[in-house]
């Protein structure tokens, strides 16, 4: 097999699509704090699935994470192993748009089928009458599209939709909450027509990743990839042309060698550091040094300009100035005619830190505490209660205007 074969999964559809060499270019997968922490919970969910109990799954969960995984709202989450299954591997080839059902919890040891398998696992997979469900839990707070144009979760309720010989998927995204928060979920149905649709536009994607490889087989590969937030997460990250060249920016400048590549050129990042030695190390460490003041100081020019002339950035978002709410002080007098109707005396009592003011974080706890005991969800009521001081004019906001990536809200007084 040639070593540039494609390699697709459901997970990585999104960015392949973008850039389809990330399929394609040799690597590994790369881990760091928030991706061990994805996994913990991951693990943890699906352990409440199978064992049925959240107390058995706590056991095999490591101490440090323990307190943690407690605040999550097990309840609240789809996790019935009567209902769902957990941790579903299918493979599913766009050619025949077959669907072969891999196992339960393979941590991701896909076999190699072959040419036009993609393969995937489905953190939550269930089925009804006339549909099947695909949902994929999803932790931290980065940007995600909605469930109806996320591919992943596409591609996973198509495979699904096609093993259970269904002519309908519902699909979802699932954001794992912290602190014991509420979850968050956004769902999408489809029906046969747009099942049809994403199994087309899965084929695409598959050839475009193939016609790279046969490009990088013969050496004809232009190497153009497409740059953006994917990248952090792509396995072929030290082996990208435009990585490189960054690399040789900021390691070789010194020595003049800023060429371009040519696709026969192409090894990892690693190498271009190989020559180091005790000789060339100092001057090495001094130009890191100069290229991270440059950078810095090229960053505090873009800012000062980003914020009198916004930059358009991806996924809607925009670099430039924006209000960020730097603290908001709470009138102790105009806040109990607000607090104590909605939320009797004690709650506002329990708010009061100075004679003066509230304390935000003491209002945040005691309304909370109100909202267990009256099995109201928590996130909202709170949010509820800042709408009713702040439009009764007992929160007075005060705003800076930072410059940074943003998404551009509808204009507010601030």
């Amino acid at each position: 097999m040639s070593a540039f074969a494609p390699r697709l999964t459901f997970s990585g559809l999104p960015a392949t699509e973008l850039c389809p060499p990330r399929a394609v270019l040799p690597g590994s997968k790369s881990h760091n704090r928030y991706t061990r922490t994805g996994n913990v919970i991951h693990d943890y969910l699906r352990d409440c699935n199978l064992l049925g109990s959240s107390e058995a799954a706590l056991l095999r969960v490591a101490l440090e994470h323990r307190a943690a995984m407690e605040k999550l709202p097990i309840s609240k989450l789809p996790l019935d192993p009567t209902a769902y299954t957990p941790e579903l591997a299918l493979a599913y080839n766009v050619h025949s748009q077959e669907t072969r059902v891999l196992g339960i919890n393979i941590s991701r040891g896909y076999p190699d089928l072959g040419e036009g398998w993609i393969y995937g696992t489905l953190d939550v997979a269930g089925e009804m009458a006339d549909a099947v469900i695909d949902l994929d839990y999803k932790s931290g707070w980065g940007d995600l599209d909605p469930a109806k144009e996320h591919l992943q979760v596409l591609a996973g309720g198509l495979a699904l939709a096609r093993a259970r010989n269904k002519d309908a998927a519902i699909v979802g995204l699932v954001r794992i909450p912290d602190s014991g928060s509420e979850p968050w979920a956004d769902r999408a149905r489809l029906d046969a027509i747009d099942l049809d649709a994403v199994a087309f536009r899965l084929e695409q994607i598959y050839e475009r990743a193939i016609t790279t490889a046969a490009e990088m087989e013969a050496g004809t590969w232009s190497g153009d990839v497409y740059e953006g937030e994917h990248c952090a997460r792509c396995p072929g990250y030290a082996r990208c042309p435009a990585k490189q060249v960054l690399a040789r920016m900021v390691v070789l400048a010194a020595e003049g060698n800023i060429s371009p590549l040519t696709p026969q050129q192409v090894r990892s990042i690693e190498e271009v550091g190989s020559h180091l030695t005790e000789q060339n190390a100092p001057m090495f460490l001094r130009q890191l040094d100069r290229a991270e003041e440059m950078i810095e100081r090229l960053r505090s020019v873009l800012k000062d300009w980003a914020r009198e002339h916004p930059i358009p950035a991806e996924k809607g978002k925009v670099y430039g100035a924006y209000p960020h709410l730097a603290k908001e002080d709470i009138d102790v007098e105009r806040s109990r005619g607000v607090l104590v109707p909605l939320y009797g005396p004690a709650v506002y009592e329990a708010s009061i830190r100075r004679e003066t003011r509230l304390d935000k974080g003491q209002l945040e706890e005691s309304v909370k505490d109100w909202a267990r005991r009256n099995d109201a969800p928590l996130g909202k009521t709170y949010a509820a209660a800042l709408d009713a001081l702040r439009t009764a004019g007992a929160a007075l906001p005060h705003y800076s205007h930072p410059v940074g990536y943003h998404k551009p809200r509808a204009n507010k007084e601030v």
